[in-house]
């Protein structure tokens, strides 16, 4: 099938929805309050800039259209959002800084969709915002979503692959500041990566698996022998949480001093958290280190990422189909089984031919599968996705930034 023309409608329909003011539009979205325990309240309002949920995500999926297409409206659209992203960042007086919510993630997407869009001006804002870069003030800003992970995640593929020169000492001392933020056990290192965080996360979004990935990001640029090794200490600590008999590494959000002492354990299966999230790590670790021991992990992430696939409600990328039909494809480049490939192309087939076909809705990560526009839950995401279905050599995986 050609997944290019439902990636090109689900822009089509962005575009349709997009509310503009002047040269700058925006999208209107769900987002829900808890009350309390048990109530929800639901509010609609306009995104704010970050890469995650914001402007700056769809801006980037809508460039990448472009690129594909050629075809001004995206253009148009994904500069208007962008545009927004900035004005936004300006008035924000203490705005974060990581890759998926703050200032490097739209510094990021920036100067990736200048260079589609063919637009000086917004790779030179890009940047002129990596410029305004600092070390995170708070101990907890380790992960990739909000803290020093993403950041050097971000700033190293902009480095990588676009050529972009970044303060090199900067990145380093980002490096330093997550070694330094480790918590050392028998086993490895671990990082507390929120408040009120009972046990040191694995996984790739607020874990083990995506700080480890941020240094090894770091050896591979500058060779330096720390950022190594505390790279495999982290993989260490995660793998000693390792459950063989499910393939899966343990969510250990929510889970009591208790319940980890009793290996009481529940296990997700997605991007942020579970098998898929750090099979991408071991993937990239296999790519640099060559270790048996990291193929190994990939091939039960990938075991577990498919016997858990058609158990998920949405088609989002953060913990979606989505997301795992990305993983499954970056995987099986190194796995090369064809029974993989044709389950892949299988799935996305579904998900292009309910979508074109049949007018089904593409049910997003929030909790009740309600549409919404953005990257990581919503129909940018997936229309990204389709569009790596259609080009995985030049459009590149979002969720693997190294």
């Amino acid at each position: 099938m050609d997944f290019t023309t439902p990636a090109l409608t689900i822009g089509s329909k962005l575009c349709r929805n997009a509310i503009w003011a002047d040269d700058r539009c925006t999208w209107m979205a769900p987002y829900d309050s808890y009350l309390n325990t048990v109530q929800v309240q639901r509010e609609y309002r306009p995104l704010d800039y970050d890469v995650y949920a914001g402007c700056s995500g769809i801006g980037g999926f809508l460039s990448s259209l472009y690129k594909v297409s050629n075809d001004e409206v995206f253009k148009i659209h994904a500069e208007g959002a962008l545009k927004n992203s900035i004005a936004l960042l300006k008035k924000s007086s203490a705005a974060p800084q990581g890759f998926f919510n703050g200032t490097s993630g739209v510094a990021a997407m920036l100067i990736k969709s200048g260079v589609e869009l063919n637009n000086e001006e917004f790779i030179e804002n890009g940047i002129g915002m990596l410029k305004t870069l600092t070390i995170p003030d708070k101990d907890i800003l380790t992960d990739i979503i909000s803290g020093a992970a993403g950041i050097v995640l971000g700033l190293g593929y902009l480095k990588s692959e676009l050529d972009i020169e970044v303060n090199d000492d900067y990145l380093e001392s980002l490096g330093d500041f997550l070694i330094s933020r480790a918590k050392r056990e028998n086993k490895g290192i671990s990082w507390k990566t929120a408040e009120k965080q009972k046990c040191n996360l694995t996984g790739l979004a607020h874990g083990a698996a995506g700080i480890a990935m941020a240094l090894l990001k770091l050896y591979e640029l500058y060779g330096e022998n720390r950022f190594l090794q505390a790279a495999l200490d982290a993989i260490g600590y995660e793998n000693s949480l390792y459950a063989p008999q499910l393939q899966n590494w343990p969510d250990l959000r929510n889970v009591t001093d208790e319940d980890f002492r009793n290996r009481k354990f529940k296990y997700s299966n997605a991007w942020c958290h579970g098998a898929p999230g750090v099979g991408l790590s071991r993937l990239y670790f296999y790519r640099v280190l060559g270790s048996q021991i990291f193929l190994d992990d990939l091939k039960a992430a990938v075991a577990t990422t498919i016997a858990g696939l058609n158990s998920l409600p949405n088609y989002s990328i953060c913990h979606g189909i989505a997301g795992n039909l990305d993983f499954l494809m970056e995987a099986n480049k190194i796995i090369n089984d064809p029974a993989i490939d044709e389950m892949v192309a299988n799935a996305c087939d579904d998900l292009a031919a309910g979508y074109l076909q049949h007018h089904l809705p593409i049910t997003s990560g929030l909790n009740d599968n309600a549409e919404t526009p953005g990257l990581m839950l919503g129909l940018a995401g997936t229309g990204y996705f389709l569009l790596r279905c259609a080009d995985q050599e030049n459009i590149k995986s979002l969720l693997l930034l190294a």
